[in-house]
């Protein structure tokens, strides 16, 4: 049953429940008086709107990092991970506590995450872009809450995505589910709230991936657990591929991580976004958030494993960055030449002036 605002719906009257208060708001007659934020998905009685809280950001901020480290957290000084409350299962995060996040949107609202890997280009799932339009689709960074703006976001465009091409929709195990977006534009990388995942080294094995402390992020469905517009994190375990094709029935490849017990882990929302693990001090793009149970609770979640595609990755960005730096060289070696015939003409133009005069 979906409910309408407003004295013409024809329909029953709205039911007197009340799903604000149990979750942290206050119900209020008048909008004026909140000091956060109105949730409109969460329902009062007697007419009255649902007030909750701005998310939460520590104070006061850090001076600037003034660096463009991947991997560091520069917002938060002391990170805390406790393990239980909501992604499912995981719990709020804060204001700049995953810097290289990305949310992917369209008409419709956010449908997948993503992750910034340098100052122009970002990683996501193949299969979030597969049926998509680029001149539908917008691009987010720095985004904390889908619904309150605090000024640290900033909506960028596409230039162009790069779906790999060996990536079949539908296929058993969902290989090469791997995609990257380039940027019309550089954004800058050496403040709090918009910095880079780094990229992992080549030779890590998947014994290497259980020695870290893993997490991931998203704006995905909490099934019913939190407000989902909150940016989530959860700190995750890393499953075997032995013990994950058990309950995926051989469809694990080597080329997948997967991570989480059943319980908790990514829903409907997170495919493309991040599996960073803290290593050495910097957090490490390790996996691309996949597929898994639709119910999100049941077998541990698939993440596309990003040393197995580091060198199409690598090629990709190099091939597109070359074609745009002997692009401009070009571009600006057919200006200069018209400027050199311009000032040729000029002069020749006032020495016949001179001439005739």
């Amino acid at each position: 049953m979906i409910y309408f605002s407003g004295n013409s719906f024809p329909g029953p009257p709205l039911p007197d429940i009340d799903t604000c208060t149990p979750r942290g708001g206050i119900c209020v007659n008048d909008t004026s008086l909140c000091k956060g934020f109105t949730d409109t998905w969460a329902l009062c009685r007697n007419s009255q709107t649902c007030c909750k809280p701005s998310p939460s950001t520590t104070h006061p901020e850090p001076p600037s990092p003034e660096n463009n480290i991947c991997g560091k957290v520069t917002r938060i000084t002391n990170k805390d991970f406790p393990q239980t409350s909501r992604i499912v299962g995981g719990q709020f995060a804060e204001e700049g506590e995953w810097p290289w996040m990305v949310s992917i949107d369209d008409e419709d609202g956010h449908f997948c995450g993503g992750t910034l890997i340098s100052n122009q280009w970002i990683v996501t799932a193949a299969h979030c872009l597969e049926r998509k339009d680029k001149a539908e689709v917008n691009i987010t960074l720095g985004e904390h809450h889908q619904v309150v703006v605090t000024g640290n976001e900033e909506l960028v465009q596409i230039d162009t995505w790069i779906i790999h091409p060996d990536y079949i929709e539908n296929v058993p195990g969902i290989p090469y589910d791997i995609a990257l977006i380039r940027l019309v534009n550089p954004v800058d990388i050496s403040d709090h709230y918009i910095r880079t995942a780094c990229l992992p080294p080549s030779n890590l094995t998947n014994d290497d991936y259980s020695n870290f402390d893993c997490y991931i992020s998203g704006w995905g469905s909490t099934k019913g657990g939190a407000d989902r517009r909150h940016l989530q994190h959860l700190d995750v375990s890393i499953v075997s591929i032995a013990n994950c094709n058990q309950s995926w029935e051989g469809d694990i490849l080597d080329s997948h991580i997967c991570a989480g017990n059943g319980n908790t882990g990514s829903c409907q929302g997170d495919s493309g976004g991040p599996l960073v693990c803290n290593n050495d001090g910097q957090f490490v793009l390790y996996g691309v958030t996949s597929w898994g149970d639709r119910s999100c609770r049941t077998f541990p979640d698939v993440y596309t494993k990003v040393t197995s595609y580091l060198s199409w990755i690598e090629n990709v960005i190099e091939t597109h960055d070359h074609v745009e730096q002997n692009l401009g060289e070009i571009i600006g070696s057919f200006i200069r030449k018209i400027l050199d015939i311009l000032i040729n003409f000029l002069k020749k133009a006032v020495e016949k002036f001179r001439a005739n005069k």
